[in-house]
């Protein structure tokens, strides 16, 4: 196949040939990137906003499957000419109408049984805007709104080396219906250099995918700056 972008000088390494006798652009001729099954990736953007003193989180509802109906983070799929910041702010534009925003990558979320329609790997980005910002549900978003957004620890324990926190998640717009709830577990090492940190829904109700996690993420980076 022809190699995937133009300039590959800085891909030579020594300049040598490979065992088969190939060179960098030989071996690029020949190689097949279907050989391997490769996961989906997808930009999920929390962005937040102040209202009053209070936080407000901008949703997506879900106009197709999966999670029809349900209120979303906007995001979507990365194309395979664009750097993933582009796809975050590209998604935003597209399913909200929002533009000119400036994202910061937050966690990459692997679970291999996040989304049915295949290997979906998702990157969280986090975004902060001015409440006179306006909104407009567009592409695959069925509407758009701000909900009001509580996230406090309920219960905290040290168990096996471990700090293990639940979560509650509330999001909420009376207007538009947006009526999410859902308990989060983070459980974090703690004797180890290692922070070693795993996000576990325990239960959720109106947010979709495994998009609690997400929020509760933010919410938690938001809190300790």
């Amino acid at each position: 196949m022809p190699k995937f972008f133009d300039d590959i000088h800085s891909f030579y390494g020594t300049g040598e040939q490979n065992e088969d006798g190939l060179s960098l652009d030989e071996f690029l001729d020949v190689y097949d990137p279907d050989k391997y099954k490769t996961p989906s990736v997808t930009a999920d953007i929390i962005v937040i906003r102040g209202v009053e003193g209070k936080l407000q989180l901008l949703m997506v509802k879900r106009r197709n499957h999966p999670c029809i109906g349900e209120w979303a983070l906007p995001g979507g799929f990365a194309n395979m000419d664009e750097n993933l910041d582009k796809t975050a702010r590209r998604e935003l534009e597209e399913e909200t109408g929002l533009s000119d925003v400036a994202v910061e990558q937050m966690h990459t979320w692997g679970d291999v049984d996040r989304d049915p329609r295949g290997r979906t790997i998702s990157v969280s980005y986090l975004a902060y805007v001015d409440e006179n910002r306006v909104i407009c549900a567009g592409d695959d978003a069925k509407d758009a709104g701000w909900a009001d957004i509580s996230c406090n620890c309920i219960h905290s324990k040290v168990q096996d080396g471990n700090k293990i926190e639940e979560y509650e998640l509330i999001l909420s717009n009376i207007e538009k219906e947006i009526n999410g709830r859902a308990i989060v577990e983070v459980k974090q090492r703690v004797d180890s250099v290692v922070k070693q940190t795993k996000y576990n829904i325990i239960q959720a109700k109106g947010i979709a995918f495994d998009h609690p996690k997400m929020i509760v993420h933010a919410m938690q980076y938001l809190d300790f700056k």
